[in-house]
């Protein structure tokens, strides 16, 4: 998921070099191993509502389309759906919908996004669109997030000298001119916690916090009566231990 057309600086308007966003899509033929993995499960199912952000060349849509014959609608920047042009008029032309700009209204049961999130620069993006994220999901909704980890991110790639850092000191650039945040486990379950969603289930057993690929399922937050009869949002974790101790954090089984 790239954004805008033309090379941009860094949101923060202070980066050395400057990020090319629209290299963020690439033009990958086969599915996430998330889309794959979460049909096996029985996660994914035919008639789910499902939207994807950061869509890119179409690949986890089509595969969903052809697999399992479930409607996909995508959220992607004008300029990556220029680029697949013919193959996003293929979507529209079996029933999906193609948003851009502004953040799709209605309800889904399942919002995936994959490899896109850790490219989005700076943080508050990255907090703004999972919150975004977090509205559009129904009740009972699930978010799928694949991402890449630290074991997969380089940090001494020679065309940019040793990990030349965004000027936000919150990830990397890329030789591709590219945005790059890779997360560990704690990390990204923390970034999750506080757009809204109170549970996230590893999709692997991990033996490192720190693994080269992390894909996993996270719920939105559930609501429950105030004292004012009310509903509201259920307390985080984190708002729950508020005044204690960090928590630990468990490998998942």
């Amino acid at each position: 998921m790239g954004v805008g057309r033309q090379t941009n600086s860094c949101p923060i308007g202070s980066c050395e070099c400057l990020i090319k966003f629209e290299n963020s899509a690439r033009p990958f033929k086969k599915p996430a191993r998330i889309v794959p993995l979460a049909i096996q499960k029985g996660i994914l199912h035919k008639s789910a509502r499902v939207l994807e952000v950061g869509s890119g060349s179409l690949r986890n849509a089509f595969y969903l389309v052809e697999k399992i014959g479930c409607k996909v609608d995508v959220y992607e920047v004008e300029t990556t759906i220029e680029r697949f042009r013919r193959r996003y008029e293929k979507l529209q032309q079996i029933g999906s919908n193609v948003f851009s700009g502004s953040f799709p209204k209605r309800k889904y049961d399942f919002v995936i996004c994959t490899f896109v999130l850790e490219s989005v620069c700076p943080k508050s993006a990255r907090e703004s669109l999972l919150v975004m994220i977090e509205n559009v999901l129904t009740k009972e909704g699930k978010f799928l997030l694949s991402m890449r980890g630290p074991k997969d991110i380089k940090t001494n790639w020679p065309a940019i000298g040793r990990g030349r850092k965004c000027a936000c000191k919150d990830g990397y650039i890329t030789p591709l001119r590219t945005f790059i945040k890779p997360y560990a486990l704690p990390d990204i379950e923390a970034l999750l916690e506080k757009a809204g969603f109170t549970e996230t289930q590893f999709l692997h057993s991990y033996r490192t916090l720190r693994p080269q690929i992390i894909n996993l399922m996270a719920s939105k937050a559930a609501l429950r009566p105030g004292a004012d009869g009310q509903f509201g949002r259920r307390p985080s974790p984190a708002a729950a231990r508020a005044g204690g101790s960090k928590r630990d954090w468990k490998k998942p089984a």
